[in-house]
């Protein structure tokens, strides 16, 4: 469904003040949008330096990236959540025990089974959002299995939207 026709780039990065040409080799090419084969050996090729018993799960969270709507804007939500930045970085929040000083809104848990292939409106599913902070408390110890999901865009495209996460030991 995503238009393969929009070419790749490639960029480099060189710092003020280096010395430098252009790289000696060249770039390795791109996969096919749909190579899952590629992604897996690239995530399997990742390994820590120590090894890692990983211990059982105590919770588990499903993180649905969705396209909504909030009104007439067209926003990406998190489980039909739509970001809205605190007024104080909410780790610092977190250290200080202040999470209580700002609005949250709940993370809903997305419907079971939920159709990853489909749009919301496919799925009888409401196009509109809230814009929250969002925030997901678990307690020191915790092993927490967050599961990372993208869905089709609003107009039945297959967009790729990258996650970003911060913490602590990740496996």
């Amino acid at each position: 469904l995503r238009n393969n026709e929009v070419p790749n780039a490639v960029a480099y990065v060189r710092y003020v003040g280096s010395e430098g040409s252009e790289p000696s080799t060249d770039p390795l090419g791109f996969p096919d949008i749909d190579d899952v084969e590629f992604s897996l050996a690239q995530a399997r090729s990742i390994l820590s330096l120590d090894a890692v018993t990983v211990p059982p799960f105590t919770l588990e969270t499903i993180l649905v990236g969705t396209q909504n709507l909030f009104g007439d804007k067209l926003l990406w939500s998190v489980n039909n959540v739509s970001y809205k930045m605190a007024h104080t970085p909410l780790n610092l929040l977190a250290a200080f025990g202040l999470l209580d000083e700002i609005d949250t809104v709940a993370v809903p848990r997305p419907e079971n089974p939920y159709d990853y292939n489909a749009t919301l409106a496919d799925q009888g599913l409401s196009r509109q959002c809230e814009v929250g902070t969002n925030v997901i408390e678990v307690a020191t110890g915790d092993v927490v299995q967050i599961v990372l999901q993208n869905t089709l865009a609003l107009n039945g495209a297959a967009e790729q939207h990258p996650w970003h996460l911060h913490g602590h030991d990740f496996w």
